[in-house]
């Protein structure tokens, strides 16, 4: 065999060595790539499916209870004009002429009275009512509101030197509620100056029949 065909076998059978070789190793650097990119395709899969299973998880969540301050207070009811409300355990309360007024008093030496009530029974509507107490000056700045889900009227009680005052009726009769609240002008500065437990006591008031 001459020289060359020597040299080109040798060449022939070296390129398919190092052919096979560089193949070999490709083809395993491909396989362990694919691999990773399966592990990680399958990872990313997995963190989806819990992102999702948490988004749908429905979150529990308590509403602390509300506490009623007047649930223990004791309660008032006026059987002639037929109407009660509930007042503070240690509020002094005092009827004047047969249950016509009724005065809630702070409970205190100073003689401080928090809101007085006055029942009046008549068949007038409470517009005209209210209309009768605006023209003799008694009732100031009439505005007409929802109380415990009663219509009334709120304004000044001209006759209680400007305190804030409310009307309500039931039909067969009136309820004036006057609150101490300093003697101030103006409805909203009286309105302003209620105090929270005079709220509280208005937000127990109801006609019982």
């Amino acid at each position: 065999m001459s020289g060359f065909w020597k040299v080109f076998i040798t060449a022939f059978v070296s390129t398919i060595i190092v052919g096979g070789v560089t193949f070999y190793f490709m083809n395993q650097k491909l396989t362990a790539d694919n691999k990773d990119k399966d592990a990680k395709i399958t990872d990313l899969t997995k963190q989806v499916a819990d992102l999702k299973a948490t988004s749908t998880t429905s979150v529990s969540t308590t509403t602390p209870a509300t506490t009623d301050a007047t649930a223990d207070w004791k309660t008032y009811t006026s059987t002639k004009y037929g109407y009660s409300f509930k007042y503070p355990n240690n509020t002094a309360i005092s009827s004047v002429s047969t249950e016509d007024t009724t005065v809630l008093n702070s409970g205190g030496t100073d003689g401080h009275w928090l809101i007085q009530f006055s029942g009046e029974v008549s068949s007038m509507t409470l517009e005209s009512y209210k209309n009768d107490q605006v023209s003799g000056k008694i009732f100031g700045e009439a505005t007409q509101i929802l109380i415990n889900g009663i219509t009334a009227y709120e304004g000044v009680d001209q006759g209680m030197v400007n305190n804030y005052a409310m009307i309500v009726g039931n039909g067969s009769g009136f309820v004036k509620i006057v609150f101490d609240t300093g003697n101030v002008d103006g409805l909203a500065k009286n309105k302003a100056a209620l105090t929270t437990i005079q709220k509280q006591i208005l937000s127990t008031f109801q006609f019982t029949k």
